[in-house]
């Protein structure tokens, strides 16, 4: 133990420090020394010589030779006492401006040693001195906001998906009750029967949206070595919703959609195509107009989609969240014709978008309609035409 001990403290930043300092001092005492001693010397003799020129009495000679040996010797006596004194000064005074220079150090291991996952409210002091250890505070301090941030949304997160998962497995598990609570009929059992396979159908679409989330935090939707045609995967898109739109009595129109082709795999684009185009459709009120239009642009050697709607808009204070996991806006803002999602739709085309390197961007005003731009990198070698799609005509260039 002992000895354990004496290792930690041969190794610890305060006894290098003490070392450091305490052979700094010691190297500068040594030159000085030699330095003064030199000097002197030479002025000593310098003028012994001197006076050995002025006045040649041998006798008068050996006694300024002896005072001058004299007065050498005691300057090297006190030159040797004051750098012994020094040396042993010089640990001390290395050792407090350790302790003066370090506080603030031991201050941020105290501060970090009592952090818990449970509670990060806790932050390093700051001096306000400016110096090093004030800004290595600080870029704690942001590292410790950022890790707080992230385990408080991973919370919210499971407890979000929890409650989303136990709403469809209830009503199954209602179904099922309902079922076996007495003998009925086969059209009985087959309405019973269609409503858990509905049920199910929303469980494996909620299950599928989380790995798919679970696979952007992990990395693995970066697959920039895949080449998709983003034209095609819109006009497909536009062409699905269009009876919904129609139903719903909203105008769904396709701008333009040149052959554009881009980086990422065609299941992960066309999620993040249907998911705006879905998200339009559900705010627009009757009446309303979506327009969905492609365009490439070479020079930036990137494509941008752009889904424009009339519907009710999103406020200020919702804007910036709109991409959470599970947000949904406040239901106040919502009409009957508004069917609400489960909040995981544009949190998806963020992580899609993200990780292949784009960009997604909302502008938005209540009342007046909401405008989501994606700006993709184009494919290497990705040819672009200016030739326009129209949805009505049903064609697509090659």
């Amino acid at each position: 133990m002992p000895f354990a001990r004496l290792s930690d403290l041969v190794h610890s930043l305060r006894f290098r420090l003490t070392l450091w300092v305490t052979l700094m001092v010691f190297l500068i005492v040594v030159v000085t020394m030699i330095v003064v001693s030199a000097v002197v010397r030479g002025a000593l003799l310098r003028e012994f010589d001197k006076n050995l020129r002025g006045d040649p009495n041998e006798v008068e000679l050996k006694a300024h030779r002896s005072s001058l040996d004299d007065d050498i010797a005691l300057l090297n006596r006190v030159l040797a006492f004051a750098g012994v004194s020094i040396l042993m000064l010089a640990p001390i005074g290395g050792y407090l401006l350790y302790r003066r220079a370090m506080r603030p150090l031991s201050w941020i291991i105290d501060t970090t040693a009592r952090l818990q996952p449970k509670n990060l409210k806790e932050r390093l002091p700051m001096r306000g001195t400016g110096d090093e250890l004030d800004q290595l505070s600080k870029t704690i301090n942001g590292m410790l906001d950022r890790i707080a941030a992230y385990i408080e949304s991973n919370r919210d997160f499971i407890a979000n998906a929890a409650h989303e998962l136990r709403s469809p497995l209830a009503a199954i598990r209602s179904s099922v009750d309902v079922a076996l609570d007495r003998l009925r009929t086969p059209d009985e059992y087959s309405a019973l029967l269609t409503d858990v396979a509905e049920e199910c159908n929303r469980l494996t679409n909620l299950l599928n949206q989380l790995m798919l989330l679970a696979e952007g935090d992990a990395g693995r939707l970066a697959l920039l070595n895949q080449t998709a045609r983003l034209d095609k995967i819109v006009l497909e898109a536009v062409d699905m919703f269009e009876p919904v739109a129609e139903a719903r009595s909203v105008d769904l129109k396709l701008v333009a959609a040149p052959p554009v082709s881009v980086r990422g795999e065609e299941y992960h684009l066309r999620q993040v195509v249907r998911n705006l185009i879905d998200n339009a459709i559900k705010f627009t009120p009757p009446g309303g107009r979506i327009e969905v239009e492609l365009t490439p642009q070479l020079e930036a050697m990137q494509s941008q989609l752009r889904v424009a709607d009339t519907g009710i808009g999103i406020s200020k204070e919702a804007l910036p969240r709109i991409f959470e996991r599970f947000y949904r806006v406040d239901k106040s803002r919502t009409r009957e014709w508004s069917a609400g999602g489960n909040g995981l739709g544009l949190a998806i085309c963020q992580a899609v978008v993200t990780a292949l390197e784009g960009k997604i961007e909302v502008v938005s005003q209540l009342g007046r309609g909401t405008t989501f731009t994606v700006a993709l990198p184009l494919a290497p070698g990705a040819e672009s035409g200016p030739e326009i799609v129209k949805l009505g005509s049903k064609e697509l260039s090659a």
